[in-house]
């Protein structure tokens, strides 16, 4: 089933000016937005092209024009994107099956590959470590998420997963890391 009513993209300034719509309608269902470049050229978001159950990953041109889609496969779902701070990557939650368990994938932001790459299963992106070395993830473990760092180089894993201590459930819901690398997440109740 299709997410009817956000097939519009709109930007607009902190302050409330300069509003534009980077995106509306052209036989779109569905788009939700999640990230944007560290340049902020590009939004990293999911399409969803009328007629299909299946989500693409794009990237919307923040000056506007025709989103660019990546060529990975398509999903029933996709939880979170994330660009790396250098701009090169994308790490993103997603599911190739509804209901199915959320593995973390990583892929090129130039939309040159079609190479994606599972970095982890039962794994929902939190974000990146601010020297692009990481992706910070959510695992369910003992009835709650715990937060680990996935250690990437040039693309692919490198390395085990590592558990950072937490003292409480941290969710799914990332707002995105900081320079200096502190996490910022929501908890709902």
């Amino acid at each position: 089933a299709s997410q009817r009513g956000y097939n519009q993209l709109h930007v607009l300034s902190a302050d409330g000016s300069g509003h534009k719509v980077l995106l509306a309608g052209n036989g779109i269902d569905y788009i939700e937005p999640f990230s944007w470049s560290p340049d902020a050229r590009w939004i990293a978001a999911i399409v969803q092209v009328r007629g299909q159950t299946q989500t693409r990953l794009a990237l919307i041109p923040s000056s506007g024009g025709e989103p660019r889609h990546l060529p990975v496969p398509t999903k029933q779902a996709i939880g979170s994107i994330f660009f790396s701070p250098d701009g090169k990557w994308l790490a993103y939650s997603a599911s190739t099956v509804r209901g199915a368990g959320m593995p973390l994938y990583l892929c090129s932001a130039d939309a040159a590959t079609d190479t994606e790459v599972k970095l982890a299963d039962n794994a929902y992106a939190m974000g990146w470590s601010p020297n692009s070395s990481g992706v910070l993830l959510s695992r369910e473990r003992s009835g709650k998420r715990e937060l680990y760092l996935q250690p990437v180089a040039a693309g692919k894993p490198s390395g085990e997963p590592k558990i950072i201590y937490t003292n409480s459930d941290i969710g799914t819901n990332s707002l995105g890391v900081s320079s200096q690398g502190t996490l910022l997440y929501g908890i709902g109740n």
